[in-house]
């Protein structure tokens, strides 16, 4: 498309790195950083309840490492 025509790319190597699944610890971090009685993000979840759900959960983005 004419929009990409002389866009950087990204790196094979960093792509790749960028598409790996987010650890638990990776969540749980940007979880802490969500500031409280702020409106949703895209996803409609609130900060409150993503935080209490995330918590003995198995997220299904994530992995363990």
């Amino acid at each position: 498309s004419y929009f990409y025509e002389g866009l950087p790319k990204v790196p094979e190597g960093i792509n790749a790195e960028l598409e790996k699944p987010f650890t638990k610890g990776e969540l749980y971090d940007a979880l802490k950083t969500m500031e409280c009685g702020k409106a949703p993000g895209i996803d409609g979840i609130p900060r409150v309840a993503a935080y209490e759900l995330q918590e003995g959960s198995n997220h299904p983005f994530a992995e363990e490492r």
